[in-house]
């Protein structure tokens, strides 16, 4: 816990969290959104307040349109000034953040405006009106890997982020829509992507788990996805690889941009399969929302092994690891692989989601009379 503190407290800064303090040394929207899902539900001041910080820094850089910028980076004099777009989720993750924050924290009503004009910009992407945010081609998280229309992910968090702000309705129609086009009965796991006659057949670790722990899979996807992942031993050799089978060069979704971009996508590597703490973070939350609390605490010892790794030292919180070596790769102390291991363990020690476990209490009272 101290150690992942640490990094916290190393990329934090005036403007906001940074992804990390020397790699990535600028505002990332979703690094530091996600990395936050650990900082706002601890109670320290200095969590909340880099959250709020990190909000200010999108908000003044929000594109006419409504949309969030994916990247700020204007804070370091040696380079050129630049605000970055063109992320599927960046606006989601703003939008989400803020309504979780208020339901720990109480209104922030200087981020209301933003987050309405982020709203309509998200509305207008579902341009087929079918109840999903549609994408191009690696524009979330996943930068390096051929998502594409109705992309799993992005809708996982946009159900979250409806959830959240207490339009249930259209969450409702988000869920109906995920599960009818997304949700493979025969492999029993959410695709990764659906698009025209296509479709994604690999396994998306990331966003089958925030499908967990957000509360949009239901108890029989949720045993379906988990033994997925146990029969795959994607637990191994730290949690989680992040995507499987790896995609192969000759694979309908591979890109020749998988190796030529710096050679990062190559099979059990990056996203096309390699290990990330940070997703290692929210599949202990996934655990604990199934119920399986021992199983939950154990992988967080694995997960607390796998951020002790380092290149040039001890606690490294590094971006990724090789997904069969466990060989740490990317930037050290990046703010994400801390931020969700602290969630992880608020996740273990209440036994609970913070904040969606509440909520769906509440909805169940109010179905039932209750309250």
């Amino acid at each position: 816990m101290e150690q992942a503190k640490k990094v916290l407290d190393r990329c934090s800064t005036p403007n906001g969290l940074f992804a990390s303090p020397k790699m990535y040394n600028a505002v990332y929207a979703r690094d530091a959104l996600i990395a936050s899902l650990g900082g706002l539900p601890s109670g320290e001041d200095r969590y909340a307040r880099q959250w709020v910080k990190t909000m200010d820094t999108l908000m003044d850089r929000q594109s006419p349109s409504g949309q969030i910028p994916n990247c700020v980076d204007t804070f370091v004099t040696t380079r050129d000034r630049k605000v970055c777009f063109g992320a599927a989720d960046a606006s989601l993750w703003f939008v989400l953040t803020l309504a979780y924050a208020e339901r720990l924290l109480g209104p922030f009503e200087e981020f209301h405006k933003a987050a309405e004009r982020a709203m309509i910009w998200l509305s207008y992407q579902d341009a087929h009106e079918e109840g999903l945010i549609e994408q191009q081609e690696a524009t979330d998280w996943m930068d390096i890997t051929a998502n594409r229309g109705h992309v799993l992910y992005s809708n996982v968090l946009y159900f979250a982020a409806l959830e959240l702000r207490g339009d249930v309705k259209r969450a409702h129609l988000v869920r109906e829509a995920i599960n009818g086009f997304l949700w493979n009965t025969k492999s029993g796991y959410f695709r990764p992507w659906s698009w025209k006659q296509e479709h994604g057949d690999w396994f998306d670790t990331t966003a089958n788990t925030f499908a967990i722990a957000f509360g949009l899979a239901d108890p029989e996807q949720t045993e379906s996805i988990l033994g997925y992942v146990e029969k795959n031993q994607l637990e191994q050799p730290f949690p989680v690889r992040v995507l499987h089978p790896p995609i192969l060069p000759g694979d309908k979704d591979w890109r020749e941009y998988y190796r030529t971009e710096h050679e990062l996508n190559l099979p059990d590597q990056y996203h096309n399969g390699g290990i990330w703490p940070w997703v290692g973070g929210l599949y202990v939350a996934a655990l604990v929302r199934a119920g399986r609390r021992e199983h939950a605490r154990d992988v967080l010892a694995k997960l607390s092994l796998a951020n002790r790794l380092g290149r040039r030292g001890e606690w490294e919180f590094n971006e990724w690891l090789h997904g069969i070596t466990g060989e740490p790769r990317g930037s050290a102390h990046q703010c994400w692989s801390a931020g969700m291991f602290l969630y992880a363990h608020t996740c273990v020690e209440q036994g609970k989601e913070p904040v969606f476990d509440e909520l769906e209490s509440h909805q169940a009272q109010l179905l039932h009379g209750v309250g």
